[in-house]
């Protein structure tokens, strides 16, 4: 894709209409595709894109979906540009129906600034209910348990801890006070995050893990044998140090992966039906360890190439291409929505703000698109979400935060 210079040059209000409807009706050649996104990553040339989306889609036909892909895409790419020079969040779209009938559609597009709202159709909403005591985001937080049980609440001014040569500590070289226990055989520890922490660790080979919240990395003390194997309950990130005489093994619930050495994320949370292993980059083997439950069935096992995802759901692994930037969002930062259903998306905000679920009323149809920072407390993520039609409410269950979800 182009960003930069181009040979076409556009002055503010000098052929934008023209050129943009040209757009629409397919008649730009590269340069002047590449002129008007560089104007519209101005992000001082927002509201022009938005009166111009407006005209386009009042002037469409019912089910013109040719046009509202073009618009779609156009307004995608820009916000994509501008969220990585603003380092924030770009887009958030929700889409009640199929999103091309634009009859009944919401087309929702943030260019960096906000968010604006195209409606072909008026949607019913409740009024949103948000609690005035505001939920801060997740943290640094993560309790290390040793070998004989000895618990360390890790300091949640630090990133993350490394072990060398057996040594435990912090990310920025500050020692961690922890009695040191010699044995003959390999000893583990683990590393627990709770509902709304994370946590980074980088092990004695090199291999660096980033822990979302709500997850458990158990690992050996130093890696013995002719294998390296770490278990993990919850979701991580892992960028494997690469060892031919040692192969990387991850084992999870019914699954182990085998890697030399790449960066990959394993989504394995017990109250989740599918484990989910996407590959960033290098190869990796991944294997269905639980015996089958069926007669004639055999242990499953698939080689991944980057851009693929694992699912592994009961006796059932199969494989398919994803949006890696979606999955790995979390370690940089980001929800990042992608045809989300309400369900997996509130899955996320639960751990990430500690929070007990609590569905009411109809199943929701809506799907969300886009990037919401994690940085955000939970009432600006909801003030963001609640455009969807859904409405929330927070109450105090049992000294828990309980986030309702109502769609009437």
């Amino acid at each position: 894709m182009y960003y930069g210079e181009s040979d076409a040059q556009l002055e503010p209000n000098n052929g934008i209409n023209h050129l943009f409807q040209q757009y629409l009706n397919g008649y730009c050649n590269d340069a002047e595709i590449a002129a008007l996104y560089l104007y519209f990553n101005n992000a001082g040339n927002e509201e022009e894109l938005r009166e111009l989306i407006c005209k386009a889609l009042d002037s469409s036909k019912p089910h013109d979906d040719t046009l509202v892909k073009k618009v779609d895409a156009f307004t995608e790419r820009v916000g994509k540009n501008l969220q990585k020079a603003a380092n924030r969040k770009t887009s958030i779209r929700f889409l009640i129906n199929p999103w091309y009938l634009v009859a009944a559609a919401i087309l929702i597009v943030s260019i960096v600034t906000g968010l604006f709202f195209y409606q072909g159709q008026q949607v019913n909403r409740l009024p949103t209910t948000v609690s005035l005591n505001d939920i801060a985001p997740g943290s640094n937080q993560a309790i290390l348990t040793l070998a004989d049980g000895t618990k360390i609440n890790l300091d949640s001014s630090k990133a993350g801890i490394q072990i060398k040569d057996g040594i435990l500590n912090y990310n920025d070289g500050t020692k961690i006070e922890a009695p040191i226990h010699q044995s003959s055989f390999t000893t583990y520890n683990t590393l627990t995050t709770p509902k709304g922490g994370q946590y980074h660790v980088v092990l004695g080979d090199g291999t660096k893990i980033w822990l979302n919240s709500a997850s458990k990395l158990t690992y050996p003390n130093q890696f013995n044998g002719d294998s390296r194997v770490v278990y993990l309950e919850g979701e991580a990130y892992f960028e494997i140090k690469q060892d031919k005489m040692k192969p990387f093994r991850v084992q999870s619930k019914n699954q182990e992966i085998l890697v030399l050495g790449t960066s990959f994320n394993l989504s394995a949370y017990g109250d989740e039906a599918t484990i989910k292993t996407t590959l960033v980059q290098g190869a990796i083997q991944v294997t269905n360890i639980d015996k089958p439950t069926q007669p004639g069935m055999t242990t499953q096992t698939l080689l991944l190439s980057p851009g693929e995802q694992s699912l592994l759901s009961g006796d059932i692994l199969q494989k398919k291409k994803t949006d890696v930037e979606v999955v790995t969002a979390w370690k940089n930062g980001f929800f990042q929505f992608d045809g989300t259903v309400p369900m997996d998306a509130f899955n996320q905000l639960s751990r990430w703000y500690d929070l007990v679920l609590e569905f009411k009323g109809r199943v929701p149809t809506v799907r969300f698109y886009g990037m919401i920072s994690r940085d955000k407390s939970l009432n600006a993520v909801l003030e963001i979400l609640k455009e969807s039609g859904l409405n929330f409410k927070i109450e105090k269950t049992n000294n828990k935060n309980k986030l309702i979800v109502t769609n009437e």
